[in-house]
């Protein structure tokens, strides 16, 4: 075979350069080295770090600036521990930071959801006759929330990057809860229009920044089941609202005040006690948190560095170039048309649901008992897919088939006659829409910038992307433009369309197929075609006379970053050539210097589980790919410059990948 395992730079048929620092990369998830080669040894699976070795050759000083993740710069806190217990710390982290984090926040969302759909259940309790509004003026008491939420929902990540998530959040919280309050204290329809007005200027920075804050927490294979679980808790405010209202309204006359007043007035106090204990609830980015130990905060850092994750941790000075980055990448605006598809038929369902059903022919309080039930599934399916698509990476599937399940429930809403039908029609409504909004935040997230660029050959470190920022915008724009669609969806349903509401339905339907034809399957297409061009090459022109930081400006630009969406192929093949010394973190024996092959394959597919994984790599696939490898370096030595690093990481997958098809197709011969 045409490899060569001597020692640095002699021996071997790799540049001296690229025998000490090709870089680790990883274009998806959590880094899994399939495979460590030694003297034809078995392989070994490893959790590799970027080599701590100092750099050489060429030197850019920007690079050594703070807004730069190095992971080897941040302390290794379980240097010198086995695999095993490097796995159970790992587990018991990830618990730790799951018990902190999505509980109390899931019923901060819950409060959320709760106080700005609660005036549907107030309606039917009397709230439109006691402020004696006619049809189109209740109508504008829901648009006007809209309208200061959407306005002000995408400049709130920057502010919460500014200030603090353990200072912004409570913030927040107290004020709506105060916002909440009044609401059952007015007279007349001008009080409770100020009121919603400020409601929604209040609550617009909670769902984007708590979307963005627990992307600085988890990696992004870890991400999209936090969120399901996170959204769930806006099904489950439908759910519990119905309930809640039910027995609120039995304090009707009570100090003066109706049931429907009430509702309002205690609702709004306990998101005031919920704010107030926030400020000790609601904890700071993973670098400053408190109840993390110093070595359980290392350890999170460690995990996103890996992951290309950034944390949020770092101090970055903000740059309008991350807004025009925003603003010309057609991830922006297709996510914006998803996310209107599905933001739209959510607020029209959940304003109205209970309307939906009290037109069915049930009472007030009955119609506000059966719309517990749809919430409660659509609550278990919305995190039942967070899950499954965690594992598959098949969001853009997912978005696909619930989307379908969402437009059964309308057809049936629409045609159907008997009650019955129509009922069924609304738990496949529920279903078919909460899943797709937390399904849609983890699929924009997971391809907005985010994984790490070309390092130059001589550095030796990781570098993680600004992505923070457009991460951050994008996300902001995205719900902000989903969210002023409530405009639309609080019009929809009007009482002159009782009991069918025909309109209503029809504009709900409308927003689905927007969300299946317009978004998630245009995307699923673009992103699937994009990827085949990067994979072929047809993208490396991109970093022709680029340096190492002019590279990193491109982002999810690049031509070696793959998107995720639903395909065989989510992340590339890259070998990396080093010594001993520099994998000392991984249990591998140090101070022997001789350079070891190690193909790093960040998850390769989950379709099939990890042992199809290993059992892919037979030693006679590992042969035939090395060959290409060093065949390929003869031919192009050049190649391996800082700015043509991607372009030879894209011929070794594409090397990578027919060996693989091929051997499919023996087997199936």
């Amino acid at each position: 075979m045409a490899w060569s395992c001597g020692g640095r730079g002699q021996g071997s048929s790799l540049p001296p350069s690229l025998s000490l620092s090709l870089p680790i990369f990883s274009f998806c998830r959590q880094l899994t080295v399939i495979s460590l080669l030694r003297h034809h040894h078995p392989m070994k699976t490893k959790e590799m770090d970027a080599p701590p070795e100092k750099a050489h050759g060429l030197h850019d000083p920007e690079l050594s600036k703070p807004t730069l993740e190095h992971l080897h710069a941040i302390d290794d806190p379980d240097l010198g521990l086995s695999e095993e217990e490097k796995a159970t710390l790992d587990r018991r982290l990830l618990r730790k930071l799951d018990r902190r984090l999505i509980p109390w926040l899931s019923l901060l969302y819950l409060a959320s959801f709760l106080d700005r759909t609660n005036i549907g259940n107030a309606k039917l309790e009397g709230l439109q006759t006691a402020l004696h509004m006619s049809n189109a003026q209740y109508n504008a008491s829901l648009t006007v929330f809209f309208v200061s939420y959407s306005v002000f929902e995408p400049l709130t990540n920057v502010l919460l990057k500014r200030t603090r998530p353990s200072l912004f959040i409570p913030t927040i919280l107290v004020l709506w809860g105060i916002c909440m309050t009044t609401m059952g204290l007015v007279h007349n329809y001008g009080g409770l229009l100020t009121a919603r007005w400020f409601l929604g200027l209040a609550e617009a920075g909670l769902f984007p920044g708590i979307s963005y804050y627990l992307s600085c927490w988890y990696r992004r294979a870890e991400f999209g089941i936090r969120m399901a679980v996170f959204f769930s808790a806006a099904a489950l405010a439908g759910s519990f609202g119905g309930l809640l209202a039910a027995a609120i309204a039995q304090m009707d006359g009570v100090g003066g005040k109706e049931g429907w007043a009430w509702i309002f007035i205690l609702e709004g106090l306990a998101t005031v006690v919920l704010g107030a204990m926030s400020y000790w609830l609601v904890y700071d980015f993973p670098d400053r948190a408190a109840f993390l130990s110093e070595a359980e905060r290392k350890r999170v850092l460690r995990r996103l560095a890996a992951d290309t994750q950034g944390s949020g941790a770092r101090e970055q000075q903000f740059k309008s170039a991350y807004v025009w980055a925003s603003l010309q990448d057609s991830k922006t605006w297709l996510g914006c048309v998803i996310y209107m598809g599905a933001d739209g038929a959510l607020y029209a369902f959940s304003l109205f649901v209970p309307t939906i059903i009290n037109g069915l022919g049930y009472s007030s309080t009955r119609a506000q008992l059966l719309s517990v039930p749809p919430y409660a599934c659509a609550a278990i399916l919305t995190v039942t897919i967070g899950y499954l698509a965690d594992r598959t990476r098949q969001r853009g599937l997912y978005n696909i088939v619930v989307s379908l399940v969402g437009i059964a429930g309308f057809i049936m809403l629409l045609a159907a006659e008997s009650a019955g039908v129509q009922y069924a029609g609304v738990f496949l409504g529920a279903m078919g829409i909460y899943p797709c909004i937390a399904n849609t935040i983890s699929w924009v997230s997971n391809n907005v910038e985010g994984a790490p660029v070309p390092c130059h050959p001589s550095t030796q470190f990781l570098i993680i992307p600004e992505g923070v920022y457009k991460r951050g915008i994008t996300l902001g724009l995205m719900i902000g433009w989903g969210n002023l669609n409530g405009i639309v969806s609080s019009n929809i349903y009007r009482t002159e369309d009782a009991p069918r509401f025909y309109p209503g339905h029809g504009v709900v339907l409308g927003y689905l197929v927007v969300f299946l034809l317009g978004g998630s399957v245009v995307q699923y297409l673009l992103l699937r075609r994009e990827n085949r061009r990067r994979v072929r090459g047809e993208r490396d022109y991109r970093l022709e006379g680029l340096g190492a930081e002019e590279v990193e400006e491109l982002g999810d630009q690049r031509p070696g970053f793959l998107y995720t969406f639903c395909d065989e192929i989510d992340d590339l093949v890259w070998v990396y050539i080093g010594s001993f010394e520099t994998l000392e973190a991984t249990g591998a024996r140090a101070g022997e210097d001789k350079a070891i092959p190690v193909i790093i394959l960040p998850s390769l597919t989950r379709r099939a589980g990890q042992g199809y994984v290993h059992s892919l790599f037979t030693w006679g696939l590992q042969a035939e790919f090395f060959i290409y490898f060093d065949s390929y370096y003869k031919e192009n030595p050049d190649r391996w410059e800082a700015h043509n690093i991607s372009s030879c990481q894209g011929y070794l997958t594409r090397c990578f990948w027919r060996l693989h098809r091929e051997k499919k197709d023996n087997r199936r011969k």
